[in-house]
């Protein structure tokens, strides 16, 4: 559940993924769409799913999820050499 200091800050019409409230890392300044890691998606997936799985759930029922201006953000985390 979203806790309702998160709730004020987000629009009523703004997508909500299912089950992944611990995944949410901020909301869009511009948009004020909901802002998830990718890593963490797959992390919580593991619950319930081996890592190919999770990655395999990742790519085609979140990436390719559009439901208009409201879709959320999924951070994919740059890997650097620092």
């Amino acid at each position: 559940m979203i806790n309702k200091e998160l709730r004020e800050q987000i629009e009523d019409d703004i997508v909500i993924l299912d089950n992944l409230d611990e995944c949410i890392i901020g909301v869009d300044n511009r948009t004020g769409v909901l802002i998830y890691d990718r890593e963490l998606i797959v992390k919580s997936l593991l619950k319930d799913m081996n890592y190919d799985e999770a990655e395999e759930y990742v790519e085609y029922n979140v990436y390719c999820l559009y439901a208009g201006d409201t879709t959320p953000i999924i951070l994919r985390r740059l890997e650097s050499d620092y």
